[in-house]
């Protein structure tokens, strides 16, 4: 989360103001509609809670990508699957974006940040109750999101 000139690892150090950032965010979210995407003109879309989906991957953009995990691919052997329909996938990940339960994410060799995120309920189909968010390094920038159990 990049607001008022901050970064995640700024947040982490203080965990009040990450909160209260986190709740103001939250609340932004709701009162906007839901699973919306804004297309930026530059080939990215960002969503309410200010992630941004670029180009990339097999499917052509990182929005087709993530909704790709709302059905079964069986050329993957491991493959999960959002109980969501597709109009709601969005709105699920802006949730899991915006919630205290974050963390500030874990720094991988790539690059990437990896932020497991425990929504308290059943969000995909085997049972899994936490989203996987991955961004491209301590941005917004989303490469992929999948419920993990």
């Amino acid at each position: 989360m990049k607001e008022r000139g901050l970064t995640d690892v700024d947040l982490a150090k203080s965990p009040e103001l990450k909160l209260r950032m986190m709740a103001e965010a939250s609340n932004i979210v709701k009162k906007q509609k839901a699973n919306s995407l804004h297309y930026n003109g530059n080939g990215t879309w960002t969503s309410n809670a200010g992630l941004i989906y670029g180009q990339g991957s097999k499917h052509g953009n990182r929005v087709k990508h993530v909704l790709a995990h709302t059905a079964p691919d069986n050329s993957k052997p491991k493959h999960t699957i959002f109980n969501v329909d597709r109009g709601s996938v969005i709105g699920l990940i802006d949730e899991a974006w915006v919630s205290s339960n974050r963390g500030t994410g874990t720094l991988e060799g790539n690059g990437n940040v990896v932020y497991n995120i425990n929504m308290g309920r059943v969000v995909g189909t085997n049972g899994e109750t936490s989203i996987r968010i991955l961004t491209r390094g301590y941005t917004s920038e989303i490469i992929s999101s999948y419920p993990v159990l």
